[in-house]
């Protein structure tokens, strides 16, 4: 029920923002994107394992890549992009006694493919102040560090891919820069062979705090 509440929370977000932005610039002229447009983004992953025993978004993790982005429309297009992503989950915020440690680092080769929507274009900025983003990534696991009670000795059984839907905001602070909140669950098992350690619907999920540069 959380995941659902959060999806449907940003797209709120988005429309009342959005419908605030465009109210405020009615009378100004839309500025058409042009082309392809070149992104670079760096930031924080905060993620957990939906079915591990560990509690929180506490896992920190590294994301940077870049992205292209095309519009299809004055107000929205589509991207893709190619992205290094580390997920996994840590005890930090457990309830298992102190001084047991177990964390598990899933680092990722990660393509996500999103829709966007831009709120009124602002003349000061030279851009859109607010973009919402929804999609979806496949990753590719590459390299699996796990001290896990149930399964750090079969890093062999983590699936080496990952299919994860993902919606996000971006705020516009000037022209070349801006700052995006990502969420992202996955729908694909982490685990390859899950039930012989008896652990069902392992899943991924994150937040993600991006710093976003446009070239």
């Amino acid at each position: 029920m959380n995941k659902i509440l959060i999806y449907l929370l940003l797209p709120v977000m988005a429309l009342f923002f959005t419908s605030d932005d465009c109210n405020a610039q009615r009378s100004t002229k839309i500025k058409r994107p042009e082309g392809f447009k070149a992104q670079l983004i760096a930031g924080m992953n905060f993620s957990q394992l939906d079915g591990d025993d560990l509690i929180g978004y506490s896992m920190l993790g590294l994301r940077a890549g870049a992205q292209i982005n095309y519009a299809l429309h004055t107000k929205g297009g589509i991207a893709i992009g190619l992205f290094y992503d580390e997920k996994g989950s840590s005890s930090s915020f457990s309830l298992l006694p102190r001084g047991i440690q177990q964390n598990t680092k899933l680092r990722y080769l990660s393509i996500p493919v999103d829709f966007y929507l831009d709120s009124g274009y602002r003349p000061d900025l030279e851009k859109h102040r607010l973009r919402f983003q929804f999609g979806a990534s496949i990753s590719r696991l590459f390299s699996t560090d796990s001290e896990h009670q149930d399964f750090g000795d079969l890093i062999n059984l983590f699936n080496p891919f990952d299919i994860a839907p993902n919606i996000g905001l971006t705020y516009s602070i000037s022209k070349k820069s801006g700052f995006n909140l990502r969420f992202e669950s996955s729908i694909t098992n982490v685990l390859e062979e899950d039930l012989t350690l008896e652990i069902n619907n392992l899943r991924s999920y994150l937040f993600s705090l991006q710093y976003v540069y446009s070239l």
